[in-house]
């Protein structure tokens, strides 16, 4: 059984990118399988959801993306305490933001 990873990337690092990096980390056909969302940044400014400072999107379109994942990889998506809730599935989230406190 593949396991479900989501990559949330927006218009700066694209979710294809992410993709791309996660089928070359993890080898073999059928193991991971990417959904992929892109978020509106830097389109639209980054900013505050819910407590988390700098975060592009909103908790509900995350909620829903990261439906049955056990992995998000991501670098602006709002990882909220409403979010983790309502993700029970998710187990890891390796941010790619350069920022130490982002990630």
């Amino acid at each position: 059984m593949p396991t479900t990873v989501l990559a949330a990337g927006d218009h700066f690092v694209l979710p294809r990118l992410l993709t791309q990096e996660l089928r070359n980390a993890v080898p073999g056909d059928g193991e991971l399988e990417i959904r992929e969302l892109r978020l509106p940044w830097p389109h639209t400014p980054f900013g505050k959801v819910a407590e988390v400072d700098e975060a592009s999107g909103g908790e509900g379109e995350i909620i829903e993306a990261l439906r049955g994942s056990r992995i998000c990889v991501t670098q602006m998506a709002p990882l909220t305490e409403r979010v983790l809730r309502a993700c029970p599935d998710l187990e890891l989230s390796p941010g790619c933001c350069p920022h130490p406190a982002s990630s």
